[in-house]
């Protein structure tokens, strides 16, 4: 719907035992306008912060954790309004099923 945002936040949490280490959004429609999906301390080109919609059927893999099991601040990110039309989307995560596991 116009106008709608998610502001900007990260798929991790210091309070979740099973953090999601990956997420997977897949983009079921294109907005007639805007709607990108923002990331925005991962610098794309001309220092502009990364920005981006894939198309109906596309989707956007992006990693919330480091190889060493830190969180990864670039993964912040954020729906941008549409501004005419409506966006959906199907979020996958995927859980770390070490960080998951009861000592």
């Amino acid at each position: 719907m116009p106008g709608l945002r998610y502001d900007a936040h990260y798929d991790w949490s210091e309070a979740e035992p099973n953090a999601r280490f990956a997420t997977l959004m897949l983009y079921l429609n294109e907005p007639e306008l805007g709607g990108s999906t923002a990331f925005p301390t991962t610098v794309h080109t001309m220092e502009e912060p990364l920005a981006l919609h894939p198309g109906a059927g596309g989707a956007v893999l992006f990693y919330n954790h480091l190889p060493d099991g830190n969180a990864d601040v670039n993964s912040l990110h954020a729906a941008l309004p549409v501004v005419r039309g409506e966006k959906w989307l199907a979020n996958f995560w995927v859980w770390d099923p070490v960080r998951g596991q009861v000592a």
